[in-house]
């Protein structure tokens, strides 16, 4: 592969990959954000969003995990 293939080939996965990382950070942000309104309420208010964002983090998982093995399995048919 030459140099300017792989040039091309990385300006291309940066560009797909761009979103992704933008989405990432700012969901992070966001559940940063989240935590430090709710903690000035209280500690029992601040323990419901620790436990209600385990089990929103888990059903998210899941549903990923399906996710990448239903595109696994239709790449393999395209």
């Amino acid at each position: 592969m030459s140099s300017l293939d792989r040039r091309a080939l990385l300006g291309t996965i940066t560009h797909l990959a761009l979103p992704v990382v933008l989405g990432n950070l700012a969901q992070t942000l966001m559940g940063l954000v989240d935590t430090l309104m709710v903690g000035r309420l209280g500690a029992a208010e601040l323990a419901a969003v620790a436990v209600a964002t385990l089990l929103f983090s888990a059903l998210s998982s899941s549903i990923k995990a399906l996710d990448v093995g239903v595109q696994s399995f239709t790449a393999r048919r395209v």
